[in-house]
């Protein structure tokens, strides 16, 4: 079962979800929006990409970027979410949403099943059918919760506590 926005917003009062920062404006009926960091991202290339071999964010930002910035299609571009979240009560899943598909925006590639007890900023695995701008802020994505069934195993992977987006570490 997936929680409706009510349930999403009753779990974080009771501490079994945490949305940071978390800002009622953005629940939905069944999910909660997540919006772009643009202050680190990665352009991969197939160059770039080897799977013997992490992928490094080269081109971290410092400063909150404040104009859009425009990405392109057979590219592939790493950036993280604003929010940080957690839970040990249920599994996340991140989908994207309906305007930006229909502008040609993907967030993800296959990645959109969060694990139990991870705890960090999400990665976003972004691609474009056109040429199109994004902006620090923008409403990229939307997390739902679904119910587990079952002895939960809560998450230790390599990407616990991400607070920037994260390369391949494969």
């Amino acid at each position: 079962m997936i929680l409706t926005g009510k349930e999403i917003e009753r779990q974080i009062k009771q501490e079994r979800i945490n949305i940071t920062p978390f800002d009622p404006k953005n629940l939905q009926p069944n999910s909660y929006d997540l919006h772009l960091d643009c202050m680190s991202y990665k352009e991969l290339n197939r160059i770039d990409i080897d799977t013997n071999q992490p992928i490094y964010l080269h081109n971290n930002q410092k400063e909150k970027l404040e104009s859009k910035i425009f990405l392109y299609p057979s590219q592939l571009y790493l950036f993280s979410t604003i929010e940080t979240t957690h839970t040990d009560h249920y599994a996340p899943m991140l989908e994207g949403i309906s305007s930006n598909a229909r502008m040609g925006i993907s967030i993800h590639e296959t990645a959109g099943f969060g694990d139990i007890g991870f705890n960090g900023k999400w990665t976003l695995e972004i691609s474009v059918k056109v040429p199109t701008p994004v902006y620090h802020g923008m409403r990229i994505a939307q997390i739902y919760f679904h119910e587990v069934v079952g002895n939960i195993e809560l998450y230790k992977g390599k990407y616990q506590g991400a607070d920037k987006a994260e390369g391949s570490k494969l």
